[in-house]
């Protein structure tokens, strides 16, 4: 599979030259199974990132079992509903030293 860039803020990526079915997916933080299964089954994949940000959305935030109960998996972001996806910052960069102690809890002895 080919990568390359398409615009300053979308990737496509391309397999072979007859090209049959695309693709388009917002980008998410934690994608899951059936994303990489989209992408694995399509010739044109993209990411739609220069649409509206949904806020309350999966874009930057997903559930996982921890201990037995539901938990967030989430990147803090300040956003404006006006915002599109590629112009959304994280709010607090401090948020990966947060975010590796849950996964490493919730995932430690599975």
């Amino acid at each position: 599979m080919e990568i390359r860039e398409i615009s300053q803020k979308n990737l496509i990526a391309t397999r072979g030259k007859n090209l049959r079915t695309v693709a388009l997916m917002q980008p998410y933080a934690f994608p899951y199974v059936g994303y990489f299964s989209l992408i694995h089954s399509c010739d044109v994949f993209a990411f739609y990132d220069s649409v509206q940000w949904i806020k309350g959305g999966w874009i930057n935030r997903n559930k996982i079992w921890n201990r037995g109960r539901e938990d967030w998996l989430t990147i803090p972001v300040n956003n404006h509903l006006s915002d599109r996806i590629f112009e959304v910052k994280v709010a607090n960069p401090e948020y990966k030293k947060n975010l590796l102690n849950k996964a490493k809890e919730a995932f430690w002895d599975a």
